[in-house]
């Protein structure tokens, strides 16, 4: 008994204690609080203003005197001042037959447009050696990407610098084909590779009663003489035609007259329209489009004049190149105009800028849809701007080895006396190759040759 109760107090005591213990409050840790002060720090925002431009007027002269070339100037001509608002464009078409005086007068006199047109590279020597030309290499090497290599090149460049922007391109070395005369004797023109391929459709279509050429060498003759390109390009290595321009080389070596004999057999075997020496290019071409010729050779202008008007409406214009002689595909093409800025120019940086917008791809592109000519603007001929002869001119180009025309390279009197005069003499059998050779080295001794830097 005396134990139960024992174990009860203890039993007790420990609920006591218990309680106790949880009625004690836990000791109070006090927490140090920081307050951190917030500090607004002001900035000065600074401002850059942008000052107007001062507004400016540049000048562009060309020899685009009517529609489609002058709607292109004046759609180029919103699209940049759009762009740049502060700079007025004025626009002044001038007529080739006063292009060459108007623009000298204008240079030499001190009051030279800002932009303008060249159509030479003699034209532009003459104006790079009188210091008038502004100097061009690093805008074009900064957009080198937009133009064709190749391509009308060379006449911009003088002395290792360039002075002009490439932009129109002549393709020299096409022979088009009357389709419906070649069918009839199952001739295609298309499997031409060699002259002697050439030779032999001409062959054949003579003994069928058929004119081989409908060509007009009379008046200037300068149809003959752009024979001796075909024919001395199509033979002679690059090397070669260099040095026969600069006088290392003469015309009276044997390869040189061998190129140029050809001409002769031509002319020799009948293969050309008779009356031929009389005749000028266009009663050749007239000849053409009436069915008296199976081929008429000429450059690219021929596709966007539609032949002048002559050709009739459903006429099919087909072409092939001339064929090499030597078996290298080259391409005979020259730069029929390009774009130059007046180192006198007292706005430079906005010509610049103007020759930046119109040589972009869209630019050039409403140019060879509006004016179907082709430009040194890389992808400026597409379906989309240009018939499927001018896309095929195109690809021509691309696949073959580009060179320049070498008349742009000798003295005028050489091509116009000699090349000229003496395929008029070879037309009319007053003269043999080996004579028309020794006329043009005369001419060429007498005239030294230019400088091809």
């Amino acid at each position: 008994m005396k134990a139960f109760k024992l174990m009860t107090w203890i039993i007790v005591l420990g609920l006591l204690g218990t309680v106790v213990t949880a009625c004690v409050p836990a000791p109070v840790v006090e927490k140090e609080v920081v307050v951190k002060e917030t500090v607004i720090v002001e900035k000065e925002v600074e401002v850059v203003v942008t000052p107007t431009p001062t507004p400016v007027t540049i000048t562009v002269w060309t020899e685009f005197t009517a529609p489609p070339k002058t709607t292109a100037m004046d759609e180029w001509i919103a699209g940049f001042q759009e762009e740049y608002p502060w700079i007025t464009v004025e626009h002044r078409g001038i007529s080739n037959d006063v292009w060459e005086e108007t623009l000298r007068t204008a240079m030499l006199g001190g009051e030279p447009p800002d932009v303008f047109v060249t159509e030479s590279r003699a034209e532009l020597m003459e104006y790079v050696d009188a210091g008038l030309i502004y100097d061009l290499t690093n805008w074009y090497e900064e957009h080198s990407d937009r133009f064709v290599p190749g391509t009308a090149e060379v006449n911009s460049v003088i002395r290792g610098r360039r002075y002009a922007i490439p932009w129109g391109v002549l393709v020299l070395d096409l022979l088009w084909y009357n389709p419906e005369i070649l069918g009839k004797y199952d001739l295609d023109p298309t499997t031409v590779e060699t002259w002697d391929d050439l030779m032999a459709m001409f062959e054949t279509l003579k003994e069928n009663g058929e004119i081989p050429l409908a060509f007009g060498g009379g008046g200037a003759g300068w149809t003959g003489g752009h024979w001796v390109m075909h024919l001395l390009q199509k033979n002679l290595s690059p090397e070669d035609i260099q040095k026969l321009a600069s006088r290392e080389k003469k015309w009276t070596d044997p390869d040189v007259v061998a190129a140029l004999s050809h001409f002769e057999e031509m002319v020799d075997k009948g293969y050309l329209a008779p009356g031929a020496a009389a005749d000028d290019r266009d009663v050749g071409r007239a000849l053409y489009f009436q069915g008296d010729g199976a081929f008429w050779q000429a450059g690219s202008w021929h596709l966007y004049q539609k032949g002048g008007d002559l050709a009739p409406p459903d006429w099919e214009f087909e072409f092939i190149p001339i064929p090499s002689i030597s078996g290298e595909d080259t391409a005979l093409a020259g730069g029929n105009v390009q774009w130059t800025i007046a180192s006198k120019s007292k706005h430079v940086d906005e010509a610049t800028m103007f020759v930046e917008y119109i040589t972009r791809q869209e630019n050039a592109e409403l140019w060879v849809e509006l004016a179907q000519e082709f430009l040194a603007v890389r992808d400026a001929v597409n379906e989309n701007t240009a018939g499927p002869e001018m896309v095929a001119i195109a690809d021509y180009l691309e696949s073959a080895k580009v060179v320049d025309l070498l008349e742009l390279y000798i003295p005028a009197p050489v091509r116009n006396d000699g090349h000229w005069a003496g395929s008029t003499g070879i037309l009319s059998g007053q003269i043999t190759t080996e004579e028309w050779a020794e006329l043009i080295e005369e001419l060429h001794e007498a005239e030294g040759s230019l400088s091809l830097e």
